[in-house]
């Protein structure tokens, strides 16, 4: 049913939907490797508002590049701009880090048994990648404002 919603959307108001004079190959959020488009507003909430109105304010219909994880953090989020998904993405991936931040040393690890390590080290892997994607959101939010 959600997929069928979607699709008649995409139909319906993707023509109002420009891409983004940005780097298409990367993530317009973290910089990572670009997986799939962020429609900003989101195409979710484009039938809640007057378009004609919107428009006549300065609204506009963006097609960012997005990894997806960031473009699932965002989801049909209310954030209707660039700077309000961006600013989002800052906080979310900043209690993120916070919460995951427990590295452990090359010591630590070693006194471990086999399974416990490989776990251990895909774990950092993980935190690592997150805060690598923090990095990127939050030179974002330094270049292009919240």
């Amino acid at each position: 049913m959600k997929n069928t919603v979607r699709l008649r959307l995409l139909r319906q108001y993707s023509s109002l939907y420009k891409r983004a004079n940005v780097d298409l190959s990367i993530c317009a959020y973290c910089s990572f490797q670009r997986q799939c488009l962020d429609h900003v507003p989101p195409l979710n909430w484009i039938e809640s508002f007057d378009i004609e109105r919107y428009q006549k304010r300065g609204g506009e219909f963006w097609l960012y590049p997005s990894c997806a994880r960031c473009n699932a953090w965002l989801g049909a989020k209310e954030l209707f701009t660039y700077q309000e998904r961006l600013g989002y993405l800052y906080e979310r991936y900043t209690k993120a880090v916070e919460r995951e931040s427990a590295l452990w040393t090359k010591e630590e690890i070693d006194e471990l048994g086999y399974s416990l390590q490989v776990m251990v080290k895909a774990r950092q892997h993980f935190l690592k990648e997150l805060m690598k994607a923090h990095r990127g959101v939050e030179t974002n939010v330094i270049n292009y404002g919240r």
